[in-house]
Order: structure tokens, then sequence, then C-alpha cells
């Protein structure tokens, strides 16, 4: 039964990930071609980590490059979940695009996210 449901969540998936690349390629962003992980160097007491990260695509329209993620969850607030917003914010300082797509499948919504991260004043 678990081999099954993850063959499912695998198959839902890639069917999400197509009509992303599709809706993308309708509203004009071209999709980067197969692209290498980026690396996020991390220290702790001086000793350098290089973590893996990798977005589910990389777009760009109008000279602007784009990180996308991609999400089946219909919760229009997720992009404020802890979980969801590390993730995009690793994206963001990972690949240095002008913006985060976070695209919701089940509202059809493409929703443009930026972090301002020298705005605060503490």
């Amino acid at each position: 039964w678990q081999q099954f449901r993850h063959w499912r969540s695998l198959q839902l998936g890639q069917a999400m990930d197509i009509k992303a690349r599709r809706i993308l390629e309708q509203l004009g962003f071209t999709i980067e071609p197969e692209y290498s992980k980026h690396f996020l160097r991390v220290s702790r007491d001086g000793e350098a980590l290089d973590l893996p990260v990798r977005p589910d695509l990389l777009v760009s329209k109008g000279g602007k490059s784009y990180v996308v993620d991609i999400h089946g969850v219909a919760d229009p607030n997720a992009w404020q979940q802890p979980d969801v917003r590390r993730e995009l914010l690793e994206y963001f300082v990972t690949y240095k695009p002008n913006g985060v797509l976070l695209m919701d499948m089940r509202q059809k919504r493409i929703h443009e996210i930026r972090f301002d991260l020298f705005a605060s004043d503490f």
C-alpha cells in the first residue's frame, strides 16, 4: 500500500509539473533548460558545508529571472507557513532571482514572492 501511495504521489507531482510548465509558457515565461542544482554554503563553528538547493523550475520573462515552486496545496496562505517561507527564502538567497513564483495549482494562481532582506529596522 505504501508503494502505491508513493507511486501515486510521484504521478500527481509529474502531472502538476507538466501543467505548471504549460501555464508558464502560455503566460510568456521561458522555462530554462535543465539546470544544475546550486549549493548554499553554510558554516557551523567554522566548518563549511555546501548544501544542495534545487527548486522545481527556473524561468525568465522580460529580462528577469524567477525561481518557481509548484504547490498543490489549496491554502492561499501556505506561503506564510514557516516551512514554506523558509524554502522560498532559501531559493531566493541561493539563486538570487528577481523573484520567487509560488504556483498554487489547485487555485490555478501564480503569486510572486519577494523578500526585502534589508528593509527591516531592528
